[in-house]
């Protein structure tokens, strides 16, 4: 599995997962999905990423954390079947109805090309018309412009920074009045992934070829 996603410096492209019908969604997560995002996992040291020397056993025990974890939700981003991402609603309060979002791309090549934005506004709209929470959360490091992009891309306005984060929020309300307003795309037709392709960035296949 590994060798059919390796980057441009391990030789072969990425470029078969993007051909085709459908070719991104957002799954529920589950220990295959974990075992291949991690396995594929380059850090960001724009995000504060640190290395990390892949494991099965390793990644068995992150899911583990995972699943146990009743104040997040966790789901895989992919592209054509494979798992190149992952999104997290943590510290979810289904009470409050409010939880902080993260995102994560595996391969440097794929990030920055809209893959990520396409996938969280799928999140988004599970999250505010399919789970009826009334706030998101999502901070990111100052530094981190890409990710600061992303999340204004997708509607999210800054409240405030401290100790060199960025903290940013999305209301329902926001949402909803952006879908109305035309200001942002319209929440996925159908069963959604037709507007999640067309959503992503043309540059994102000559990244995945390059």
């Amino acid at each position: 599995m590994y060798n059919r996603l390796k980057s441009r410096k391990g030789g072969r492209a990425l470029s078969h997962l993007w051909r085709g019908p459908q070719p991104l969604t957002i799954e529920p997560y589950s220990l295959w999905h974990c075992r291949r995002f991690l396995s594929l996992y380059q850090s960001d040291p724009a995000a504060g990423g640190e290395s990390f020397c892949f494991s099965e056993q390793a990644a068995d025990r992150r899911f583990s954390r995972l699943e146990g974890d009743r104040t997040r939700r966790v789901f895989a981003i992919c592209l054509r079947g494979q798992t190149v991402g992952e999104l997290q609603l943590r510290e979810l309060d289904l009470g409050a109805g409010c939880a902080t979002l993260s995102a994560a791309i595996a391969r440097e090549e794929l990030r920055g090309r809209g893959i990520g934005a396409a996938a969280v506004e799928l999140l988004l709209e599970r999250a505010f018309l399919g789970m009826g929470l009334r706030a998101v959360f999502a901070d990111a490091l100052e530094g981190n412009l890409r990710s600061l992009a992303m999340l204004r891309k997708v509607g999210f306005e800054e409240m405030s920074r401290h100790d060199g984060s960025v903290y940013l929020r999305l209301s329902r309300q926001d949402y909803l009045l952006r879908l109305r307003d035309g200001s942002k795309n319209p929440p996925p037709a159908g069963d959604g992934w037709e507007r999640a392709r067309d959503s992503v960035d043309a540059s994102a296949e000559a990244a995945i070829k390059r």
